[in-house]
């Protein structure tokens, strides 16, 4: 099944390139074949039993793609949008022929025209609820948007799957797509060359360069499909076409390119521990992560001793500061909700491209007790049972590893000199 649905997939990309501008012809002519388009696209419509996901792109110069569920009659639309698809909405459609054929999503639905409305400053997303009707088949609709031009694509749930089933399959392929605020790269490689992807500033749309300088790069977009991702404009290298991928193992995407083998990996590990750790946070609270017996037993001794205090620890994050650099950042709030925050100076280097080596520098080197984020980390050095304790097993050379290396929640540390010790962390 699907083998079925990335057969379709390849076939809808396929088409694009070579889709042409409708042919000059007599205008009767041409109404004559778009009512016949009309009427097998509202066939095959109604026809699919589980119903439609159209993969919609409001301009995918600026915004990625989204899913969205459509369930067709003779007269009326229900759809359902990817972030919640238990919510539904009802309303009308029609086709019509005017020299082409033309699916309009006339009456008004929240789920399509929240991108097609035009918003507060006269634009809004951008994008259409009118569509030319490019090609139809039983499993796949190709249409595109009549104002914006953008293709859009819609494919049938298949019969053996139910609605629920496919849904879930979307949100887990959600999972693998880098956030806005992310700084994760993505690398498309083919023959030994590289195509560099960063996320852009709107969800689902990716930046794509020859380098890791993006200054003159093109904009992309991306959907989550049941079996991996999808480029809209597709990607190229080396004058080959990119654009549906299968995501492998959960650990890769592989090009449905038949011609020329090609794959999507993520950042190595320490890189992207290096940048994290300069631009973002890694936060060591172990609420509801998984970490080892003696890191566990370290952490959970700093809780009771924070909460021995009247105070609840907010943060334990490994950061950068502007002044300091490297940092152990420590914050307590008591019942009050007064803070008190800490810095404790660390040392970082990448070894590989899996390994990093960290070391708390102690109270010698940059240390200040005039300086009162440095004098109250002492104080929580010195006062509070498991931050000495933590700081020594912070002080070693680390495996860096993770569960989702296509866009990273959190990273394992594994001591490289004992694997019995290790602890996983959520990066924001």
């Amino acid at each position: 099944m699907n083998k079925n649905i990335l057969y379709i997939t390849c076939i809808l990309f396929a088409f694009i390139s070579c889709v042409k501008e409708e042919d000059e012809i007599f205008s009767n002519s041409a109404d004559i074949r778009a009512e016949k388009l009309n009427d097998k696209c509202q066939e095959a419509l109604t026809n699919a039993t589980k119903g439609w996901i159209m993969q919609y792109f409001p301009n995918t110069e600026l915004y990625g793609g989204y899913n969205l569920y459509m369930n067709f009659t003779e007269e009326d639309v229900e759809m359902r949008h990817e972030s919640d698809f238990s919510k539904s909405e009802i309303s009308k459609y029609s086709m019509r022929s005017d020299n082409s054929s033309v699916l309009s999503f006339d009456t008004y639905n929240s789920i399509l025209h929240q991108y097609s409305d035009p918003g507060k400053d006269g634009v809004g997303y951008g994008g259409d609820f009118e569509f030319v009707i490019k090609n139809v088949t039983d499993d796949y609709i190709i249409l595109k948007g009549v104002k914006g031009g953008d293709f859009i694509f819609m494919n049938r749930i298949p019969d053996e799957m139910t609605r629920e089933e496919y849904f879930d399959k979307l949100k887990e392929l959600n999972t693998i797509i880098p956030r806005i605020t992310s700084e994760i790269y993505w690398y498309l490689i083919s023959d030994q060359d590289t195509l560099f992807l960063r996320i852009n500033k709107n969800e689902r749309n990716f930046l794509a360069s020859g380098s890791n300088d993006f200054s003159n790069s093109e904009s992309v977009s991306i959907v989550p499909t049941v079996n991996g991702v999808q480029f809209n404009p597709p990607l190229f290298l080396n004058n080959k076409s990119f654009d549906s991928f299968t995501l492998e193992n959960k650990s890769k995407l592989i090009s449905d390119n038949k011609e020329i083998s090609a794959e999507i990996i993520g950042e190595s590990m320490g890189d992207f521990f290096s940048k994290t750790i300069n631009k973002g946070i890694i936060s060591l609270i172990q609420e509801k992560i998984d970490t080892s017996d003696k890191f566990k037993t370290t952490y959970d001794k700093i809780l009771a001793s924070v909460q021995s205090k009247n105070r609840t620890l907010t943060q334990l994050t490994l950061q950068s500061n502007s002044t300091y650099g490297n940092i152990l950042f420590i914050e307590t709030v008591t019942n009050t909700n007064r803070k008190t925050q800490g810095f404790l100076l660390f040392e970082n280097n990448q070894i590989s491209k899996s390994e990093i080596a960290l070391n708390f520098k102690g109270f010698e080197n940059g240390y200040d007790e005039k300086i009162p984020d440095l004098k109250n980390g002492k104080n929580y050095y010195d006062s509070f049972d498991g931050i000495a304790e933590l700081t020594k097993i912070l002080s070693s050379k680390f495996t860096l590893s993770t569960s989702n290396p296509l866009n990273p929640g959190t990273i394992r540390f594994t001591d490289a000199n004992d694997n019995s010790i290790w602890f996983e962390a959520s990066v924001n």
